[in-house]
């Protein structure tokens, strides 16, 4: 039990942490269409001594539509990598095709096609999100000498990775000028994105910062809903400039997900809670869903985790101690934990890696 506690007081490190100070705005004129860089580098695989296995000659083949992208019904239905749209319904892995870790040699993978992965994110330094609006995927990242900016990633990518980011494109209406832009967030409904430039907070399409008393962003839900807090469990609901407190919480939060009803749902874990779901609703009150089976170590929550539509918490966890393989790990309500992916046995490695899902 002691791998996944020291991963729980890292992430409430995480969230009382003060944010970085910071007065730009957004340039008024950043709303343009998108940007891409003039070319690509020519990367050689063959030259390189980090390139990944060979990709399986059974994976599935793309999709016919790649414009088209998965429905936001509450199912997951992956298509294959290549497509280039992703269902905000599943929950991917954003892993490395690096034994050395290279930061930018980063591959995302659905964990029921594990030789089918994609590249091309630079050096992604947030975790990226599945916009249900039109399955695109947002990530936070910098090229070889770009300052951070938010991509859309455009242009499929499933061979050897390089640090360019050429083929992507820039999502317009998101600048922080010579400020530093911290976390990014999407609102499931109107796909608009919520993001941090230093200490102030910007919706895209206004260069008013919102005021949010600065308190860390959490989440976002539908109908421009935030969830943010200055500590935990200070947690607040802030949506139409009203706040609303969201009083009797315990634990500490791993993951939210918006439902589709408007309220929201936070899986929590710490001392006398073991591990839970609560659904806050939109008057600040909130209610066990259920409490998650996690069995002996270290099946319990791990260091990075996101919230499945049903509830189900899929994380990042240690899943053999003899010799410190990772892997990706579902905790449900009524079954023990389940190994879904072993980095044993797949080409993309885990480390420093992120869970990837919808908002």
């Amino acid at each position: 039990m002691r791998a996944w506690w020291k991963s729980v007081s890292a992430t409430a490190a995480l969230l009382g942490a003060a944010v970085a100070c910071g007065k730009l705005a957004p340039d008024a004129d950043d709303d343009v269409p998108e940007v891409r860089a003039d070319a690509a580098p020519v990367s050689s695989p063959a030259a390189d001594a980090h390139a990944p296995p060979p990709r399986d000659a059974t994976a599935d083949p793309p999709a016919m539509d790649a414009a088209a992208p998965p429905q936001a019904d509450g199912i997951c239905s992956q298509t294959a990598m290549s497509a280039g749209t992703f269902d905000a319904d599943c929950v991917y892995l954003l892993g490395t095709l690096s034994t050395s870790a290279d930061a930018w040699r980063d591959a995302l993978i659905h964990v029921d096609r594990p030789n089918d992965f994609a590249t091309g994110f630079g050096y992604v330094s947030r975790a990226p999100i599945v916009r249900p609006t039109d399955g695109r995927l947002l990530f936070a990242a910098s090229g070889d000498q770009l300052p951070d900016r938010i991509y859309r990633y455009t242009t499929p990518g499933t061979g050897f990775p390089n640090p360019s980011l050429a083929a992507q494109a820039i999502e317009p209406g998101v600048s922080c000028g010579t400020a530093h832009l911290d976390r990014f967030f999407v609102f499931p409904d109107d796909g608009a994105l919520l993001y941090r430039c230093g200490a102030q907070v910007f919706v895209t399409g206004s260069a008013v910062p919102l005021d949010l008393g600065n308190r860390n962003l959490l989440a976002t839900g539908r109908n421009r809903l935030i969830v943010a807090a200055s500590t935990y469990p200070d947690l607040v609901l802030v949506q139409n400039g009203v706040v609303t407190p969201v009083p009797g919480l315990t634990g500490t939060p791993l993951a939210f997900r918006s439902r589709p009803s408007g309220t929201m749902y936070m899986a929590i874990t710490g001392v006398g809670v073991g591990g839970e779901l609560r659904e806050i609703a939109l008057d600040g009150s909130s209610q066990v869903v259920g409490t998650y089976q996690l069995g002996p170590g270290p099946s319990g929550p791990g260091a990075d985790c996101a919230l499945e539509p049903s509830g189900a918490l899929v994380c990042i966890n240690t899943i053999d101690r003899t010799d410190f393989a990772q892997g990706v790990v579902r905790v449900s309500f009524d079954k023990p934990p389940e190994i879904l992916y072993d980095e044993r046995k797949g080409s993309v490695k885990i480390h420093i890696s992120r869970m990837v899902t919808g908002p």
